[in-house]
Formats: C-alpha cells, sequence, structure tokens
C-alpha cells in the first residue's frame, strides 16, 4: 500500500503474516492522524494523551518508556487482541521508534509459526488435510486412490482429455502401468 519505506511497517511486513500486517498497517495508518499532548515526563518515561481531534470523546493515556521502547495504552487493544493500536502506533512514530519491541511480536502472528521448517525425505510425502507426514507406501497409496476417483469421475462426465493429462502427471509414479491398465478398461 503506501509509507513501506518507513521503518516499522518494513518490519512489521518482514516478521508478521500478510492478515496480522493489514491490520497492523491498518491501525498505523489510522494513528497518523491522531494527536498527541506530552503530559509529564520523569526520567525515561512519558506520559501521553493520544485522541483523533473532533472524534474521540476520550483521550487515551500512552506511557511510553524510552529504555525499552515499550508502551501501555489505556485501550487495552494489545491486551485483548494482541495487535499494537493506533495510539502506540502514534508515539512510536513520535519516537522515530524502527523496530516492534520483541514483547509485542506474539508468535501466533509471526511468519514463522506459519511456515515452520519441513525436512522430508525422499521416501515421505504430506497429507494436505491432516498435514502428518506419511510414509512413502501410504503416500503412494493415498494419491493412486485419488488419482482413480478422479479420473473415474472425468470418464463419467465425458472428458477423456484430461485422461491424457493425468497420465503425464503421475508419470513419476513407478506403478503408472498398473493405473494405465486399470483406466483401459
Amino acid at each position: 500500500m503506501v509509507l513501506l519505506q518507513d521503518t516499522l511497517l518494513s518490519h512489521a511486513r518482514d516478521v508478521y503474516t500478510l492478515e496480522i500486517f493489514k491490520l497492523f498497517q491498518e491501525q498505523y495508518l489510522k494513528g497518523m492522524s491522531h494527536f498527541f499532548k506530552l503530559i509529564s515526563q520523569n526520567c525515561h518515561d512519558y506520559v501521553y494523551h493520544v485522541w483523533l481531534n473532533e472524534v474521540d470523546l476520550i483521550r487515551h493515556s500512552d506511557t511510553f518508556n524510552q529504555n525499552d521502547n515499550t508502551v501501555t495504552c489505556t485501550c487495552k487493544m494489545f491486551s485483548e487482541v494482541g495487535i499494537l493500536c493506533r495510539h502506540i502506533l502514534r508515539i512510536y512514530n513520535v519516537h522515530c521508534v524502527k523496530c516492534i519491541p520483541q514483547v509485542y511480536i506474539l508468535s501466533r502472528w509471526t511468519k514463522a509459526t506459519i511456515l515452520p521448517n519441513v525436512n522430508l525425505s525422499v521416501t515421505q510425502g504430506i497429507d494436505i488435510m491432516s498435514g502428518k507426514i506419511l510414509e512413502d507406501s501410504v503416500w503412494r497409496v493415498q494419491m493412486t486412490r485419488k488419482f482413480n476417483t478422479i479420473l473415474g469421475m472425468n470418464l463419467l462426465q465425458g472428458q477423456y482429455w484430461i485422461l491424457h493429462a493425468l497420465v503425464l502427471q503421475v508419470s513419476e509414479i513407478p506403478e503408472r502401468e498398473v493405473l494405465l491398465k486399470n483406466s483401459a478398461k
């Protein structure tokens, strides 16, 4: 969309899944139109009021800790949903925070959770429905059954041209001669 050159958005894009990144980006863009006012400062803590002018009846209080870049917000969106709110993102923008602190990156929203490293040997396959790793013989039987089901449905509908395409696709299966003999009957 816009502002992807912003380092905070770039970091979110690299860490979060696409769906969560879209929610994060929406909060970020909404937060940029919010007003803020520094209420107090002591040592490394800054307390701000953040609000959308002429819309919000309540001003949310955000406390920013400059040592570890943590922020607490009275809207409680992070504690309830697990995504940083627009108020916190506005304060991050004010303080030029370039990366989301690790404490705010929940593992369930990250790309690493969705795409784990799966090491399969040549003799294994994955059952698409359950995600389980299958041994070669089980995978081969399941694929043969699926092939026969698809083949039968297409032959009943008179789509003989699909037969040729399917035969070409399964040419790496050693039992293809058996499948070809069964389909010729």
